[in-house]
C-alpha cells in the first residue's frame, strides 16, 4: 500500500485517472495481444522491466510500493507518477480503494509472458538512452536535439499513418498536400517520398527551418518548401489549392490563436479537402494553447516520459470534445478521430469543411 510519505504522488495519479473512459479486463487484454505488433509498446514495455517495475510481480507480490522503486531506481518521482499513468491507461495497473497500486494478479502470468519477449527496437535504443539519462533524479532534462530525436522516433510514423490513410481514402482527388508549421520538414519529405506522383509543399515562419528542408530535399523532385511571414498570412493565390493540409501540433509560435491558423487552412484548402489537425493536449480548451515551449515538450515525451522542461504545465483530462467543438466553431466537421502512439495526450482529428 502506497505510505502517507507517498500520498502526493497517488494523489496526482489519482486525479488524472478519474473519469477514464478506458475500463475493463477486455482493454487488459487487447493491450498485451498489441505489443508483439508494436515496436513503441514494446520498447516501453522492456524499458519499464528493465528498471525493475515488474520486479515485484516477478516474485508474486502485486502491490507496487512506489516510494521503494522511486528509491532503488533514482527516478525523479514526476517521471514515475506519469510511468504508472501510462499503465493505468490500459489498466495493466489499478489503483484500489485504499490508494494502493496493483498488478491484477489473475492476469500478471499474461503480463509477465508477454514482457518476456519483448525487446527494445534497435530504432529506439537512442531513444531509450535519452530517456533514461533524463529521467535520473538530478538530471537537467533534456536538449532540444534530444527532444528532436524523440519526436521523429515516437510521433512521426504514427502521424504519417493517419495522414496516408486519409489520402489513400481519396486516392484519385489528392493532388496537392501543404504541411504548416513543418519545421524541419521530417514530415513533409515522408510524404513526398511516400507518394512521388503527388506536389507536396511544406511552410515555416523560420528562414533556418526552410533552409535545412531545401538542402534536406534537394534530390526529391515533388517537394518545395516556402517560408511564411505567418501561418495566418498564406499567399492569397493559395486559397482553394490545396486537397490535403496538415497541422502538426501548429499551435502558434507569436501572437496568433490557433483558430486564426485553422481558418487560414480552411481558406487555402478545396471544398472537398481535408484538414488534418494533430494537436499536444495541453490545455484542456484547445483556444488556450498559446505555445509556451513546454507544450512541446510534454506532448512529444509522453509515452516514454522524458520529463518536460517545465513542470507547471497543465495536467488536466484531456476533453476530445472541447476539440471538436473548438474546431466545428471553426467550421470544420471531425471526420475521425486517432489517438497517437497509445498515448491521452497527442490527438489526430481528419476534418473536412462543414
Amino acid at each position: 500500500m502506497i505510505t502517507c510519505v507517498n500520498n502526493a504522488l497517488f494523489n496526482g495519479i489519482r486525479d488524472w485517472s478519474k473519469g477514464m473512459e478506458l475500463t475493463g479486463r477486455e482493454l487488459y487484454r487487447k493491450y498485451l495481444r498489441f505489443a508483439n505488433k508494436s515496436n513503441l509498446l514494446q520498447s516501453s514495455l522492456k524499458w519499464f522491466d528493465n528498471v525493475g517495475l515488474f520486479d515485484g510481480v516477478r516474485k508474486g507480490e502485486y502491490t507496487v510500493k512506489l516510494q521503494e522503486f522511486i528509491h532503488n531506481t533514482g527516478l525523479k518521482q514526476s517521471y514515475v507518477s506519469a510511468m504508472v499513468q501510462s499503465l493505468l491507461v490500459s489498466r495493466i495497473l489499478d489503483i484500489g480503494c485504499y490508494g494502493e497500486v496493483d498488478f491484477p494478479e489473475e492476469y500478471a502470468d499474461d503480463l509477465i509472458d508477454v514482457i518476456n519477449e519483448c525487446e527494445i527496437a534497435p530504432e529506439l535504443e537512442n531513444v531509450v538512452d535519452v530517456m533514461y539519462a533524463c529521467a535520473r533524479i538530478g538530471s537537467e532534462g533534456y536538449t532540444p536535439e534530444q527532444r528532436s530525436l524523440v519526436w521523429r522516433a515516437i510521433i512521426l510514423d504514427e502521424a504519417l499513418e493517419v495522414v496516408k490513410t486519409t489520402i489513400e481514402r481519396s486516392e484519385g482527388v489528392v493532388r496537392k498536400i501543404l504541411d504548416i508549421n513543418c519545421s524541419h520538414g521530417d514530415l513533409t519529405m515522408r510524404l513526398a517520398e511516400e507518394f512521388p506522383a503527388k506536389i507536396v509543399h511544406g511552410c515555416d515562419i523560420s528562414t533556418s527551418n526552410i533552409q535545412h528542408c531545401n538542402t534536406k530535399s534537394y534530390d526529391t523532385q515533388n517537394v518545395t518548401f516556402f517560408t511564411v511571414p505567418s501561418f495566418t498570412e498564406l499567399s492569397p493565390n493559395w486559397s482553394k489549392t490545396y486537397d490535403v493540409v496538415t497541422l502538426l501540433q501548429a499551435v502558434p509560435h507569436d501572437n496568433t490563436n490557433t483558430k486564426e491558423i485553422i481558418l487560414e487552412a480552411a481558406r487555402i484548402v478545396q471544398d472537398d479537402g481535408h484538414i488534418i489537425y494533430i494537436e499536444p493536449e495541453v490545455d484542456d480548451n484547445p483556444r488556450d494553447n498559446k505555445f509556451p515551449e513546454s507544450a512541446y515538450d510534454h506532448a512529444v515525451s509522453y509515452w516514454y516520459r522524458i520529463p518536460s522542461g517545465d513542470s507547471d504545465v497543465s495536467e488536466s483530462d484531456y476533453q476530445v470534445d472541447n476539440t471538436e467543438n473548438f474546431l466545428r466553431d471553426c467550421g470544420l466537421r471531425v471526420e475521425g478521430h486517432h489517438l497517437i502512439h497509445c498515448s491521452i495526450r497527442n490527438h489526430a482529428f481528419v476534418c473536412v469543411k462543414d
